[in-house]
């Protein structure tokens, strides 16, 4: 059986990336990801409460009134639900890739949405295994790999999903030109849950982080979590699908842009 879930995947891969499956749903793909960050963003995620418990990872994204986090998963529902109207209006037709997928909640709920073939990519590997016991599907695969690296074939994705995940990439530009390499013609990359500021509010932006971070005795991690600018957006085509209003914490709607980066890609999808 994961002799069949390793053949799904490789037609996405380009010749010679090394795979190695974990389980039936969960695969390692390219080379060795960065160690460091991996360790940091997990020991941060602990202290701040954020690996759930299977049962909280199956509610969401619901969580209890109890829970402290309870407040931003109602905001984060309020993004999944605009999301998803769109994508009801617009139905996708093709793979999807989901960045920074984490426990798989939301790349779960994407292939129930979309009855499409979904990977969820993340560089944190406890997480992934918690998605790959708790969502099995046979159009849904997990991969611990660095989406940076040389591994996915171009011409692959319909939508390239990256729901509070755009922040920890050094480079949105860098990212993006990538990313929309992997796009089919047409295709979109959705960036959901991510903060945007004008230029002039980065480097506030950034302090805050530093000492935040620097607060839970993560120095290191403070360089490792980045302010976008809107000004990194410049020469990508894109919409801002939506921006949050001034009343949006009378309304509990979500404090975060949701951007829309339309495919560049001309090429047919087969060469």
């Amino acid at each position: 059986m994961i002799s069949s879930r390793v053949d799904i995947l490789k037609p996405f891969l380009n010749d010679g990336v090394k795979t190695s499956a974990l389980s039936n749903s969960l695969f390692v793909v390219g080379e060795q990801v960065d160690n460091a960050f991996e360790q940091a963003y997990l020991e941060i995620r602990k202290k701040e409460n954020r690996v759930l418990s299977d049962k909280e990872v199956l509610q969401l994204p619901v969580l209890p009134r109890k829970h402290q986090h309870h407040k931003e998963w109602v905001l984060r529902l309020d993004s999944l639900n605009r999301f998803f109207k769109y994508l009801y209006k617009n139905p996708v037709k093709g793979p999807v890739l989901d960045i920074g997928c984490g426990n798989g909640w939301f790349t779960n709920i994407l292939q129930q949405r979309t009855k499409e073939q979904v990977i969820g990519i993340d560089v944190n590997m406890e997480e992934l295994r918690q998605a790959s016991k708790l969502f099995r599907n046979e159009k849904l695969i997990f991969c611990y790999t660095d989406i940076l690296k040389p591994c996915f074939r171009d011409n692959q994705f319909a939508i390239i999903t990256l729901n509070a995940s755009v922040q920890y990439f050094h480079s949105l530009p860098v990212l993006l030109r990538k990313l929309n390499k992997l796009l089919l013609p047409g295709g979109e990359i959705h960036l959901i849950d991510t903060p945007f500021y004008k230029d002039k509010e980065v480097n506030a932006a950034k302090k805050r982080s530093a000492k935040y971070y620097s607060n839970l005795g993560h120095k290191y991690f403070a360089n490792q979590y980045f302010a976008r600018s809107w000004n990194e957006l410049e020469g990508f085509q894109y919409t801002v699908k939506y921006r949050p209003s001034f009343l949006r914490k009378k309304l509990q709607k979500s404090p975060f842009p949701w951007v829309v980066i339309h495919s560049q890609n001309k090429k047919p999808q087969y060469a």
